[in-house]
């Protein structure tokens, strides 16, 4: 199993440190067994398919699940609709 997070630094609308315990979901959840966990810079398209590859090598070889955490940008609000 694959979880990718992309974090925004938000959390709806207060910043992500206040709503989530740690400050930092990839801290929250490191000591996971087995669990490989991964940031990257989600803006950058290169970083982020090779910390991919690596974190689904991981899972295809049966080590364990793993988790990446991109940091990107919130370009609109939490309840934009685009049209």
């Amino acid at each position: 199993m694959l979880f990718l997070v992309e974090d925004n630094g938000y959390a709806i609308s207060v910043p992500v440190e206040v709503q989530t315990a740690g400050g930092d979901i990839s801290r929250l959840v490191e000591n996971f067994p087995n669990l490989y966990v991964e940031k990257c810079d989600g803006t950058d398209p290169l970083e982020s398919l090779n910390t991919l590859r690596r974190a689904v090598r991981h899972a295809r070889q049966r080590q364990g699940p793993a988790l990446v955490h991109a940091h990107v940008i919130r370009p609109y609000s939490h309840s934009f609709v685009g049209r």
